[in-house]
């Protein structure tokens, strides 16, 4: 994950170069977030918290130059992660990964801050996520003893592949840097059975970037 995190800091530094060459059109966005997932499993022992990175490019079309109203579009991969030890000396361990890509849209109004050269610009809108892996293993002392992938077909009731939920936060402009706090909230369960479900998913991003 440290890879990940100098790879995308990497990519960062070299679009702030470019967007210095381009302070007249900064309609594009990069993005870096620190992920929290928080899920609502009912009748089963399964890791309610996951943590993780994802990155983000947003690209921002004025709709309202009046009110500086405008409509941000983009894509978000996420990539999540958890690991729980239980039992005598942390013997258990068990470990889940998601993985999704999202398409968020988004309406938003930028606000100057006086003349500090700093703005900010609340945002809400709905979000489409699509999920790519939902894996968990369980091991004992270092040597697997389970593993379900909660999107299989083959299950009984698979998770959702398509989960419909909205984005509202905001973001914080000065020249071309961004840092932005979002909730996203899923409306779609992630699996729905009686017995075995997964309900009221949501996830807080704290972004980092750069315009260009």
């Amino acid at each position: 994950m440290k890879r990940i995190v100098l790879l995308f800091m990497l990519l960062l530094s070299v679009l702030y170069t470019k967007a210095s060459e381009q302070q007249d059109t900064l309609q594009n966005k990069l993005l870096i977030a620190y992920e929290i997932h928080k899920a609502d499993w009912v009748n089963i022992d399964a890791m309610s918290s996951t943590k993780g990175i994802s990155a983000c490019y947003m690209r921002n079309y004025v709709v309202g130059p009046r009110y500086c109203l405008a409509v941000e579009y983009g894509a978000k991969v996420t990539w999540l992660h958890g690991v729980k030890k239980s039992g005598a000396y942390d013997a258990y361990t068990d470990r889940v990964d998601y993985l999704n890509v999202s398409l968020p849209v988004n309406l938003t109004r930028s606000i100057s801050i006086g003349t500090s050269g700093v703005s900010l610009a609340p945002f809400f809108g709905p979000n489409f996520k699509f999920n790519i892996v939902g894996k968990y293993r369980e091991s004992f002392d270092g040597k697997k003893r389970d593993s379900v992938n909660y999107l299989s077909r083959d299950r009984k009731t698979p998770a959702s592949i398509f989960q419909f939920g909205m984005n509202v936060g905001v973001g914080f402009y000065y020249k071309q840097f961004v840092v932005a706090y979002t909730f996203q909230p899923d409306f779609t369960d992630y699996v729905k059975d009686d017995m075995e479900c997964c309900k009221h998913t949501n996830t807080n991003s704290f972004s980092v970037g750069v315009r260009f």
